[in-house]
């Protein structure tokens, strides 16, 4: 599998639509549907460092991928948008 990034925030989050939330919930409860959850992916990819990379590129690249390294790759982003939505415990 070619290396694919993701930068994750919770204001990135936070600026999906509910669709595309939606896709991406749906995905990674196993209703995979590649048309639907590529472009809100395609979101979030950046390059070697750290930089989002253009809209167009992103989707190619995420095309690219094998239905298998698209699972894993489904199936990472779900945990990273689960990191990025908790909050982080303070010290307190």
């Amino acid at each position: 599998m070619s290396s694919i990034r993701f930068h994750v925030t919770k204001e990135g989050i936070q600026n999906l639509t509910v669709e595309e939330f939606e896709a991406i919930e749906m995905a990674t409860d196993g209703d995979l549907k590649v048309y639907r959850v590529r472009p809100a992916l395609a979101r979030f990819v950046v390059d070697e460092n750290g930089e989002p990379v253009p809209h167009q590129v992103a989707m190619r690249q995420l095309g690219q991928l094998s239905l298998r390294d698209m699972e894993t790759v489904i199936r990472e982003f779900g945990e990273a948008i689960r990191m990025a939505a908790v909050p982080k415990e303070s010290g307190s």
